[in-house]
C-alpha cells in the first residue's frame, strides 16, 4: 500500500517516499483508504476521483500531512518526507500521515 521502496537515502539522509500502486475500486465512496504502517502509524489516502494510482490518468500525491504523537502537525508538498520526519516515523513518533492525491 505504501510502495515498493519506501525508505531510501537522499543526500546522505534517510527519506520516506510513498508510491502506492492501487486500483481506484479500493477507495471507499468518499475516496479514502487507510492502513497501518510500521505497526502504529495510520496512513490515509484521500483520492476524491477514486482514480488508479498507476497508468496514464493516475492520481498522484499532492501533499502529506504528518501528525505526531504530541499533536504537532507538519505539512509537506509532494510524496517525499525528509530526514527528520522519516526518522521520527521509524521511531514510532508519528501517529498518522494524511496523503492527498489528485
Amino acid at each position: 500500500m505504501a510502495g515498493k521502496k519506501v525508505f531510501s537515502v537522499v543526500d546522505g539522509e534517510l527519506a520516506l517516499s510513498l508510491a502506492p500502486t492501487l486500483p481506484g475500486w479500493l477507495f471507499d465512496e468518499q475516496g479514502n483508504l487507510s492502513f497501518t504502517f510500521l505497526g502504529s502509524t495510520k496512513v490515509t489516502y484521500y483520492n476524491p476521483r477514486r482514480a488508479d494510482t498507476f497508468g496514464v490518468d493516475r492520481a498522484v500525491i499532492k501533499s502529506l500531512m504528518v501528525v505526531y504523537q504530541d499533536g504537532s502537525v507538519v505539512e509537506a508538498a509532494g510524496s517525499l518526507l525528509s530526514a527528520g520526519h522519516a526518522e521520527a516515523l521509524r521511531r514510532g513518533e508519528v501517529k498518522a500521515i494524511q496523503v492527498v492525491l489528485e
